[in-house]
């Protein structure tokens, strides 16, 4: 087991069931794109603060850049 796991996302958690399905409003996929992109940042601006030097990703629904996972076509890098 992982020491820490933590869920990047933009969507309230209180709009997830009890399998962490989101379930609410917006749309599933409005935090692609450029919102993925500012994830990424985020974790990568944490973990070089607080010296983390190995990370595991799991369950990645990265379809823009150099990552492409099959959900949807690959985009073109911002």
């Amino acid at each position: 087991m992982l020491p820490h796991v933590y869920r990047i996302t933009k969507y309230d958690p209180a709009d997830r069931d009890e399998r962490g399905v989101y379930t609410g409003t917006e749309e599933a996929v409005s935090d692609h794109g450029p919102v993925e992109v500012a994830y990424l940042q985020a974790i990568t601006a944490f973990a070089e603060e607080t010296g983390v030097r190995h990370l595991s990703i799991r369950e990645p629904e990265v379809t823009s850049g150099l990552a492409h996972f099959g959900l949807e076509p690959a985009r073109g890098t911002a």
